[in-house]
């Protein structure tokens, strides 16, 4: 019998979430200007992503609703949609050698806020098959988002270290990176505990998800977390979402999801 699908959390930092969800600017901060014009959302976009404005193969004005989005409602929300095309997504190699590419990513949409320049979501195509059906959906959307509800802002700051870059600065990242059929991000302020005396407030995040992917369960001993044992081998994830330190590129916290056979 096939067993339902479920979701194993690697934490990688002590970290205790806190709060609720809105939106709104980093503290402190004048508000971010309006985007006005196509030009103003294509050097926007290109500052959240890290890819050039070459790449930019259209802009426009949309009214948009994506009910799995798992941090804001978008409903009927006016946005610039720029979308970047003939890109590639490379993990970068040490004494140049050549750099591994994903070979089913090439284009990616972002969406922005018009009022702030925040960005809503950046998201790669959805593929036929392979794409995210357990980590992002109007049903799981919230087991997905951290469901002790985080403090995690939209922010139109552009981070130190865009997607691009976020993306492959650790192993676990490059590897799903190179073998992702569907990346969704979402970057902003995010606000928690690390251990029980240290508060972490307002620093930019990347909340990353991947599809596609095979990454092997966590094991415990001679057990696998999802029932697998040594004789039958791991289980594997064909899903994770990567909370990732926009500052450092660090991975702070991640979900696996994946039905198992």
């Amino acid at each position: 019998m096939r067993r339902s699908w479920r979701i194993v959390v690697v934490v990688l930092a002590p970290l205790v979430l806190l709060g609720v969800w809105s939106i709104r600017s980093r503290a402190g901060e004048e508000p971010a200007a309006a985007i006005t014009t196509p030009a103003e959302a294509a050097v926007q976009a290109a500052a959240f992503t890290g890819f050039p404005e070459t790449a930019v193969a259209s802009v426009e004005q949309r009214t948009v609703s994506d009910p799995t989005n798992p941090f804001w409602d978008v409903q009927d929300m006016l946005v610039w949609e720029v979308v970047f095309d003939g890109i590639s997504l490379t993990v970068p190699q040490p004494d140049g050698e050549p750099a591994p590419t994903n070979p089913n990513l090439h284009s990616l949409t972002v969406w922005l806020d018009p009022e702030t320049g925040a960005p809503v979501k950046i998201a790669t195509p959805r593929p036929v098959e392979g794409g995210l059906t357990l980590m992002i959906s109007s049903e799981t959307k919230r087991l997905s988002s951290l469901t002790l509800d985080p403090i995690f802002t939209m922010s139109p700051v552009p981070p130190e270290k865009p997607l691009s870059v976020s993306a492959v600065a650790e192993r676990e990242q490059q590897e799903c990176t190179l073998s992702a059929k569907e990346i969704v991000a979402y970057y902003g302020l995010f606000t928690y505990r690390r251990g029980p005396e240290t508060l972490i407030a307002e620093k930019p995040f990347w909340f990353v998800y991947y599809a596609g992917v095979r990454r092997a369960f966590p094991s415990l001993g001679g057990l696998n977390l999802q029932g697998g044992d040594q004789q039958r081998g791991p289980e594997y994830a064909s899903e994770e979402m990567v909370v990732i330190d926009a500052t450092s590129g660090k991975n702070r916290f991640e979900f696996l999801s994946g039905r198992p056979d």
